[in-house]
């Protein structure tokens, strides 16, 4: 340890015995990082974290309460009393999300009591806790703690989605037993190559001429860069911005179909929100359909939702011709159904108008990818600053997927000033809506340290979290953990479960993950390459990016410059970060000649200058060396010191080639 570090944490030290909380809960966080390699925290780990909480620092008595219901520690009622105790600390703190782990634990093993589960349920969904409403959902359907109601059911699941909770990625009661419970296991440092040395594929790929960054037009422009870096973000496998795309993806047409009845599905529950449509639950499907005909505004709604899933007779055209004329009349929820389905068949300029008459309206729900067409100009006029605003009202309006697609607006720095520590904040406001993949993306920012201080525990729960909710993408990182053994205990049956769940959602993700672990593992190099082309034909990004890396490294394909280039380029859209500090140290390496030299400093620097450690660490090398700067070690210094604020060392960061210069290790921040 260096010696201001050392003295660092002396200070730190001297202010929790003063009785500093935030000051014991950043020591809790120092001293479990040194505990990595045990799967229960020593005594003077657990202690700072119980002083904090003793404080009355609330993240502290969260960590406790999850330490105690989630933590290795000696089954039995005892660990989960303890649990209560913390979570009730961090309610009566303001911590009204607590509520819910309170409910969480009396519907646990040792402590089950349905009443008192329910009753915590419920207060978390008076205070505005959005999961909390599909929890009452689940004791509503299955009369648990309560009498069995499918009205009120049906309510709870409406006020949900009104507030944002994607029910897609839902995981009821039944599917919870294929996750909990998910042992927790060793933490190792996510520091290995994805590729290791020495697994030869036996074909090659072809020229790469796909992969030409002016192909596209303006692709690559800001706000189509923008534009698709929210898209995928929002809907994971399907990149919304061409017209090609949508064929591609619509291309079966009973997936089509699901797609339309998924969403029809989801509306209609959203339908009658504060009692909206209770007027029409004693009518028959003729008198409502005669209703709607006569033009009354949520009949129309109403019926144009029932007949499209199947629950009430009529044709397509018809359901469509309702759910117009409603959103015309400015219903929100018709707005935001008709835009949304207009979305899936690629008819961008009218699904616009629909969706910005449900924004206008008030349903913040269709802000996100309202947002995003105009970042790409895509049934509309490109206008980011349109877009932006369009987001802000998302964010103000609570909507969880407008302040996850805030958070990659300034993770990327595209149109704005990228900004790590903004873009945590937003992320972390998603997370705390239960949004599945702002959850899986919170994971990766704790795990790393960035934007936040690093702490490993926090993101692991957070994925599992994520896994839970039934993200995809978790579902496969938590699976590959298990698989190998990484931050948890090896578990090859959990880990193989968790990839087949997530097959059965079908994309291009299960398929990329199954073939990295064959090239990983060397168990099928040859058809592993052949999967990872596949999801490149499909152009699916982290695909693309992990092609480029491997081109890069030359370890298993054979080192081709030009074709990483591409690839990386290729990939910026939506991992930018970790694309670009790769590209840069490459070429501050020299690997692209020296004309390149002072443009990989350049986007280092971009990087940095937003707290990105391995960053800091890169640009203090290049300062200290004169690398396409001025020698000044001055800089330099600067630049080691505003590393070890974060926690970090040079050696932490930073691994040397075997050309002898600098790279980061960027497979602990390859989502970013």
């Amino acid at each position: 340890m260096s010696k201001k570090k050392e003295d660092n944490i002396k200070s730190l030290i001297r202010k929790a015995e003063g009785g500093d909380p935030e000051a014991c809960y950043q020591l809790y966080l120092y001293y479990q990082d040194l505990d990595a390699e045990d799967t229960t925290p020593d005594s003077r780990t657990a202690e700072w974290c119980r002083k904090a909480a003793e404080l009355g620092n609330v993240d502290a008595m969260l960590e406790m309460g999850d330490i105690y219901y989630l933590g290795d520690f000696v089954e039995g009622d005892g660990n989960l009393e303890k649990a209560l105790y913390w979570y009730t600390k961090a309610v009566e703190a303001g911590c009204a999300p607590a509520l819910v782990d309170i409910a969480e634990v009396y519907r646990s093993t040792y402590m089950e009591d349905p009443k008192e589960a329910f009753k915590f349920y419920k207060m978390a969904a008076d205070e505005g806790v959005p999961v909390a409403y599909m929890h009452l959902y689940e004791c509503y359907s299955r009369g648990y703690g309560v009498e069995t109601s499918r009205q009120k059911a049906f309510k709870c699941r409406q006020e949900a989605v009104r507030l944002g909770v994607d029910l897609d990625n839902w995981v009821s009661w039944e599917e919870e037993e294929l996750f909990d419970p998910i042992p927790d296991g060793d933490a190792d440092p996510f520091r290995s190559s994805l590729f290791p040395t020495g697994l030869e594929p036996e074909d090659d790929w072809d020229d790469g001429d796909d992969w030409d960054e002016e192909d596209g037009n303006d692709d690559f422009t800001m706000g189509g860069l923008m534009g698709e870096t929210l898209l995928w973000s929002l809907r994971e496998e399907k990149v919304w911005a061409r017209d090609a795309d949508y064929r591609k993806i619509l291309k079966e047409e009973s997936a089509a179909k699901e797609n339309l009845l998924s969403i029809a599905g989801n509306s209609l529950l959203m339908l009658g929100s504060h009692n909206e449509g209770e007027g029409l639950y004693d009518l028959s499907d003729r008198q409502i359909i005669r209703k709607a005909r006569s033009g009354d505004v949520v009949a129309l709604a109403y019926a144009g939702a029932q007949i499209l899933t199947g629950m009430m007779k009529g044709s397509e055209s018809e359901a469509e011709k309702f759910l117009r004329e409603a959103s015309s009349k400015g219903h929100a929820f018709s707005a935001y159904m008709i835009g949304n389905l207009l979305l899936e068949r690629g008819e961008m300029k009218e699904a616009a108008i629909h969706l910005e008459n449900s924004v206008n309206a008030g349903l913040f729900s269709a802000a996100a990818d309202l947002a995003a067409m105009y970042f790409c100009g895509n049934g509309v006029p490109k206008d980011t600053g349109k877009g932006y605003r369009i987001l802000e009202k998302g964010v103000k309006g609570k909507d969880p997927r407008s302040m996850l697609s805030m958070g990659i607006l300034h993770m990327q720095g595209v149109g704005v000033k990228r900004d790590l520590k903004k873009a945590a904040g937003f992320v972390e406001m998603a997370t705390d809506l239960g949004e599945p993949t702002a959850t899986r993306v919170m994971s990766d920012f704790c795990l790393c340290g960035i934007g936040v201080p690093k702490n490993e525990k926090k993101g692991l729960l957070l994925l599992k979290r994520a896994a839970h909710m039934g993200c995809m993408e978790a579902m496969c990182t938590l699976g590959t953990y298990f698989l190998n053994g990484t931050y948890v205990e090896q578990n090859p049956q959990m880990g193989q479960m968790l990839l087949e769940k997530a097959s059965g959602q079908g994309g291009d993700y299960p398929k990329y993950t199954q073939a990295c672990l064959m090239i990983e593992s060397g168990s099928d190099v040859k058809k592993g390459f052949a999967m990872l082309r596949e999801c490149c034909d499909d152009y699916f990004l982290p695909a693309i990016y992990t092609a480029g890396k491997i081109f890069l490294e030359g370890k298993l394909a054979g080192r081709d410059l030009d074709k990483a280039e591409k690839l990386l380029k290729a990939s910026f859209r939506t991992y930018r970060m970790a694309s670009e500090i790769l590209l840069g140290s490459a070429y501050i390496g020299g690997l692209y000649g020296q004309g390149k030299v002072k443009e990989g400093v350049s986007m280092v620097s971009e990087a940095a200058e937003t707290g990105l450690p391995c960053a800091m660490a890169l640009l203090s090398v290049c300062y200290g060396n004169g690398v396409g700067v001025e020698k000044d070690a001055a800089k330099a210094g600067r630049w080691k010191s505003a590393l070890r604020k974060t926690g970090q060392t040079m050696e932490d960061v930073l691994v040397k080639t075997p050309e002898g210069f600098y790279a980061p290790d960027t497979t602990e921040f390859f989502h970013l």
